[in-house]
């Protein structure tokens, strides 16, 4: 380091002394201008539009299949414990919680 020259976060100093006076801290740095910048404004973007209906069509089937799957099972004389635990492992089986990281990393590639 130089007389006058400032050094960023996550700097190392090797070997030597030196005296620093901290400038900036927070949303005033280098670091935190760049976070400001990448902050999220709590719009959707299209992708996340098009995940969004997948996923309530994807969810309302995922109900109606298991619905259908519950009478069924109760009709064919199953017990109610089995029918239910079936029915609950159904549904959280087939609700897509990962659609978006799926999709994200798939383009990505």
């Amino acid at each position: 380091m130089y007389k006058g020259s400032s050094c960023k976060m996550g700097s190392n100093v090797v070997r030597g002394e030196v005296e620093g006076t901290v400038e900036f801290t927070g949303g005033n740095t280098f670091f935190g201008k760049t976070a400001s910048l990448l902050a999220d404004d709590g719009e959707l973007g299209n992708l996340q539009k098009v995940l969004l209906k997948i996923v309530v069509v994807l969810v309302i089937l995922s109900f109606t299949f298991s619905g259908i799957v519950f009478g069924y099972l109760l009709g064919s004389g199953e017990g109610i414990t089995e029918t239910i635990s079936f029915t609950v492992v159904l549904i959280v089986a087939s609700i897509p919680v990962a659609i978006e990281i799926v999709c994200t990393t798939t383009l990505a590639l």
